[in-house]
């Protein structure tokens, strides 16, 4: 059994929010069964750094720390904010490795 890593901006201020609907989305468009290589393969999802980060930096810090997933725990997420002058959370960057 293998695994895949996945990356992706999901929209809102609250994550476990935000988190249960990528997953029944990701659960509705490739099924139930297991082994997915989405994000419903994820039963939680941890908060990775507190202050929120333009999408940009989020990705270069995602890339880094993909390694640190493990397929069977949580989905790894940054806040997200518009400018560095705002630092109003406007969605997450949720990012992991899967069973596929």
């Amino acid at each position: 059994m293998g695994g895949c890593d996945f990356m992706f901006k999901v929209n809102g201020n609250d994550l476990n929010k935000a988190f249960s609907e990528a997953v029944d989305q990701a659960a509705w468009e490739h099924g139930h069964g297991g082994y997915s290589g989405t994000i419903a393969e994820k039963p939680s999802v941890e908060l990775r750094k507190k202050e929120p980060m333009l999408m940009g930096d989020a990705e270069v810090f995602a890339e880094e720390d993909i390694e640190n997933n493990d397929k069977w725990g949580s989905a790894f997420a940054i806040p997200l904010c518009a400018s560095l002058e705002d630092k109003t959370i406007i969605g997450f960057l949720l990012y992991g490795i899967v069973s596929s």
